[in-house]
């Protein structure tokens, strides 16, 4: 019996996204680490587009559910339900309280040039931008830095749980999410 394929929009999106994110994540540790302020826009422009893309992702996926997959154990088909679930909720989550740190900050949010959410202006006194809410804007960053180290942990064992699949388990459910073949259930 063949085991369905991914659709492959489901295995574009999929890839796209773990691009995005992952080089968002890196970004984002590399300007907390560093204080690269100059690199704000270019992470809030890639995480909208992400943005797009999760939600692209989250209604393509009710569309055309997740192929039936090789038997597993029950406790593995519940972390893999779970961990998989616990991603989409995050990468929604993320860009949330990122937004929601940059409006409530006055920094607002823009794609590369193209404004979404305006600026506040700038005190004549210290120059720095006017804050619209300050407890918001703290609720907001720490909600977004701590969802997204959560977020880079979990990766960390999805990712490990798919080269254990690769190289250990010698199935094939990898290679069908990257170029698609089909397979004989066992």
């Amino acid at each position: 019996m063949k085991i369905a394929d991914w659709h492959p929009a489901t295995r574009i999106l999929h890839w796209a996204n773990a691009v995005l994110i992952l080089g968002l994540l890196a970004l984002g540790v590399y300007m907390v680490r560093w204080e690269a302020w100059g690199m704000y826009n270019v992470h809030k422009s890639f995480g909208l587009i992400a943005s797009l893309l999760i939600i692209a992702r989250l209604c393509f996926r009710f569309i055309y559910p997740r192929p039936r997959q090789p038997a597993r154990s029950k406790i593995e088909a519940l972390l893999i339900e779970w961990a998989q679930a616990l991603i989409l909720l995050l990468c929604c989550l993320i860009p949330i309280t990122g937004m929601l740190y940059s409006a409530a900050s006055g920094h607002g949010f823009r794609l590369f040039s193209i404004p979404i959410f305006p600026s506040n202006e700038y005190s004549a006194e210290t120059g720095e931008v006017v804050i619209r809410n300050a407890m918001l804007s703290d609720m907001g960053q720490w909600a977004h830095s701590v969802l997204g180290y959560v977020l880079i942990a979990v990766l960390a064992g999805h990712i490990l749980a798919a080269l254990k699949h690769h190289f250990i388990d010698k199935d094939d459910v990898l290679k069908r999410l990257l170029r698609g073949t089909k397979r004989n259930a066992s």
